[in-house]
């Protein structure tokens, strides 16, 4: 444990431009934040994890240090998952196929399974490729949206132009409240959101990575047979 010092103050400064995140510290009142890499003081395999005041707007003078697995690597997230718990996403400061280390890491006692859960799950994403997952979801967005437009009574309240819409279509069907728009998908087993109860409001369709285009054929029957 370190006293506030002009050190410590010197920093500071640096939070304002590295630092990878902040979350809540066990006290609840201040912050942690976490440097994405050393600062000129520090050995090259180390990165600061500073107690900051919201407050005070500064630190405290309280440090941890997390060490890298090798001097040149970066912290990307500091993400909480538990009271006291925190993982923290470690890569090196390559690009594409040029890049070797991407690992995630706990600080402190968590739940093995739940470390374990979500590194399978990162590595599954990574096999497959965020740039193929997002042609995915945006060709099963595109399909919804598409099929919206045939259908007279369907109102898409999402982004028209293809550039701008994600992979989330928002819309609506005329005479048809928001949570019987909602409770029909649900009675086929397709999950939606709705975003309101009175007659016209619309619901909310994610297209996942799990999502097939025949599920989204599915909402588009179940939206055609609709009675107001």
């Amino acid at each position: 444990m370190l006293t506030p010092s002009a050190r410590a103050a010197r920093v500071a400064l640096a939070i304002t431009v590295t630092v990878a995140l902040m979350l809540a510290a066990p006290d609840g009142k201040n912050l942690l934040a976490m440097l994405e890499g050393p600062t000129t003081e520090d050995p090259p395999d180390e990165a600061r994890i500073l107690e900051f005041d919201p407050v005070a707007r500064t630190v405290t003078g309280r440090l941890w240090r997390y060490r890298f697995l090798q001097p040149g690597h970066s912290a990307t997230a500091l993400v909480p998952y538990a009271p006291g718990r925190s993982l923290v996403i470690e890569r090196d400061n390559l690009h594409g196929p040029a890049a070797v280390c991407k690992q995630v890491f706990a600080n402190g006692t968590g739940s093995v399974p739940v470390v374990d859960a979500l590194m399978a799950a990162l590595q599954f994403i990574q096999a497959i490729g965020i740039e193929h997952i997002e042609r995915w979801d945006l060709m099963l967005a595109n399909r919804l949206r598409d099929g919206l437009s045939q259908i007279t009574r369907a109102r898409l309240l999402s982004p028209t132009v293809r550039r701008l819409a994600s992979a989330i279509a928002t819309f609506a069907v005329s005479g048809v409240t928001g949570r019987a728009l909602q409770d029909a998908r649900w009675e086929q087993k397709i999950r939606v959101r709705a975003q309101g109860q009175t007659v016209d409001r619309p619901v909310r369709l994610s297209a996942h990575l799990y999502v097939s285009p025949a599920d989204i054929d599915r909402v588009l029957e179940v939206v055609a047979a609709l009675k107001a």
